[in-house]
Parts: structure tokens; sequence; C-alpha cells
């Protein structure tokens, strides 16, 4: 399998219409227009399922462990090994890893 680092049309900015998109409903979901984003979108070929990489910078100082506990009161499911053909049977998303630098 290849995996593909162009999905869409480039526009003018660089970014593709799907990086777009990503940027965009970000901004919507968050209702903040002022949230700096960034999105490389790749195709990889899966049944089931798509995969994201999210990195957050926050302009203040924050405890990893009340970020893991707002996102599991958001029933967002942390670090558990769910292969993809299994994570069709869910409706939550899932959180494999979260690092601080």
């Amino acid at each position: 399998m290849n995996v593909l680092p162009h999905i869409d049309v480039f526009q003018p900015n660089g970014y593709t219409k799907e990086e777009m998109k990503m940027i965009n409903e970000t901004k919507k979901i968050f209702s903040d227009e002022t949230i700096k984003v960034t999105a490389t979108t790749v195709r990889v070929p899966t049944m089931g399922g798509h995969s994201e990489a999210v990195n957050v910078e926050f302009n203040q100082d924050f405890d990893l462990a009340e970020v893991r506990e707002l996102l599991q009161m958001l029933l967002v499911s942390l670090f558990k090994m769910i292969l993809p053909t299994l994570s069709t049977q869910c409706q939550s998303p899932h959180i494999r890893k979260m690092r601080f630098l």
C-alpha cells in the first residue's frame, strides 16, 4: 500500500482543500476564528476508520492529568489499543498517545 500526502487540489496558500476543511472545521467547532491551526492530510488506504495526529499548544502551563480528565468527561476513550476493525463498532473517539514536551 502507498501513502499519498495529497488529498484534493492545492489552494493558493499551499494547503489542499481537505487540509483547509480541517482548519475551518476546527475553528467552527470551537467557535473561535482566532485558533491557529495547521493541517497535513495523508490518504492511507484503510477499512473502517481514519486517524489524525494532533499537536496542541496552550497559552499557559497546564497539568496533563487534568487534560486527560477533561477528555474522559467528553467520552473520549484514552490509551486503549483499538484495532481499526473494532473501532467501527464505537461512536467515541480513541486517543492512543498523549505526550508533554
